[in-house]
């Protein structure tokens, strides 16, 4: 376990030093995803200036939910897009390097790779929570760091059960992406006005739900049963996506 943690240290080392190494590029692309961020923020600046709230929402609840978010996402892409490469390690067999290694495959296989223009979501969504935490006190600042967090580690589950779809289905990438994409755009919508069926979906089988909406509740008014209800979601959803890793790669070595 302690050599894991070692290990996990330096491989985030090296991560920070290709950044580092490509100043430049860091810098550019994540402008560009910070303003895209804000361009998608400025539809819901568009709705609350003509409609005073939504279903009690305001556009400081709204601005919350969004830096949520993106924060989330944006952690997990940073640190962990190589996920999104598993597929094409499956169809081209370069996973077998993975599965060699004395190590759990996942650490190497989560962290084999990073996204530069995630930066730029990392730091638009502080500056959202920043902006609609004005207020918060020392707790809730505390509260909200910690369901960022738990968002994270939900979309992290979430997007390891999406790309493990082609353990199972031959040229199955295009649906681990659509399922990818569906769960960010899930993400960053108000679901108060959703259909029953569509919450349901958004609970359990695509939980986005959890990674920004619950927690935004939460913050606007405490309640302890939805801070176990996201707590448990984020172990559970770890717990399964592991198990459903595992289980893909069994199914990889018997050909």
């Amino acid at each position: 376990m302690l050599s894991t943690l070692l290990y996990w240290r330096c491989l985030l080392g090296k991560i920070f030093q290709i950044y580092a190494a490509e100043g430049k590029r860091t810098v550019i692309l994540s402008a560009g995803m910070f303003t895209q961020d804000f361009m998608f923020l400025a539809l819901y600046w568009i709705l609350f200036n003509n409609f005073e709230s939504l279903g009690g929402w305001r556009l400081k609840d709204a601005a919350l939910l969004f830096g949520i978010s993106v924060t989330a996402i944006g952690l997990i892409l940073f640190l962990c897009r190589g996920l999104i490469m598993l597929p094409y390690k499956i169809y081209d067999g370069s996973i077998d390097i993975y599965l060699a290694r004395p190590r759990h495959p996942l650490v190497d296989l989560t962290f084999g790779t990073a996204s530069f223009a995630s930066l730029g979501d990392i730091l638009c969504g502080l500056v959202l929570i920043a902006y609609a935490s004005q207020g918060f006190s020392w707790a809730q600042g505390l509260l909200c760091l910690f369901l960022v967090i738990l968002g994270a580690v939900i979309f992290w589950a979430s997007l390891l059960v999406f790309y493990c779809i082609p353990f199972w289905l031959l040229n199955a990438q295009r649906l681990s992406d659509q399922l990818f994409e569906m769960m960010i755009i899930a993400s960053f919508n108000m679901l108060h006005g959703q259909p029953l069926g569509i919450k349901i979906i958004l609970f359990t089988l695509v939980p986005a739900g959890f990674v920004a909406y619950l927690p935004t509740l939460l913050l606007m008014e405490f309640d302890p049963l939805f801070l176990a209800l996201i707590m448990m979601a984020a172990v559970f959803y770890a717990f399964l996506a592991v198990k459903i890793f595992e289980s893909g790669v069994r199914r990889y070595l018997r050909g």
